[in-house]
């Protein structure tokens, strides 16, 4: 069994954090506990049972804003609840779904998403290319499905609806 809870955490003071990302700012807050099971080879990790409480207020990634997240975890007669949400770049995102704690762990999960803003999207999706597109922006809405064993990542699937995009020039001639 386990139990961990943090006071309010400043991240670009995390040494193992800050070595990865120099450039993270924000605060995180952790509150979680639950039960594993370790077998005796240490090969395999059960988990029998997670609650968590995680939140990042005012995160951002050198001069790049992704706001704030939260997420929470709750376990119920082995099927853990969890939710996320974020205002990262301005953007809506809220997410739920279910994962059984038992037999290979199927997941059934549902994203939605609002207002991403393209040049935000496509900075998180490349960090390493400086530079962005300055010709075109815009904006995407829609959700993202998952379903299948969380013990075979390899046949989980996903699909993608999105139900707006809007691209616009960012000068007009």
């Amino acid at each position: 069994t386990f139990n961990i809870s943090s006071n309010t955490l400043p991240l670009e003071q995390l040494t193992v954090l800050h070595k990865r990302q120099p450039d993270l700012r924000g605060t995180a807050r952790i509150k979680a506990d639950g039960a594993i099971e370790i077998s005796p080879d240490r090969k395999n990790v059960k988990v029998l049972d997670l609650n968590a409480d995680v939140a990042a207020t005012a995160l951002a990634l050198g001069n790049r804003n992704f706001g704030d997240a939260r997420f929470t975890a709750t376990t119920r007669n082995g099927i853990m609840t969890a939710q996320v949400s974020s205002n990262a770049a301005s953007a809506a995102i809220q997410g739920e779904g279910t994962v059984s704690l038992a037999g290979e762990y199927p997941v059934n999960g549902k994203l939605t998403f609002s207002n991403v803003k393209l040049n935000a999207l496509e900075a998180l999706l490349s960090p390493a290319t400086p530079e962005k597109n300055d010709e075109l922006d815009g904006a995407i809405a829609g959700q993202v499905m998952i379903s299948g064993p969380a013990s075979k990542p390899d046949l989980i699937t996903a699909t993608l609806d999105a139900s707006s995009l809007e691209v616009r020039p960012l000068h007009v001639t």
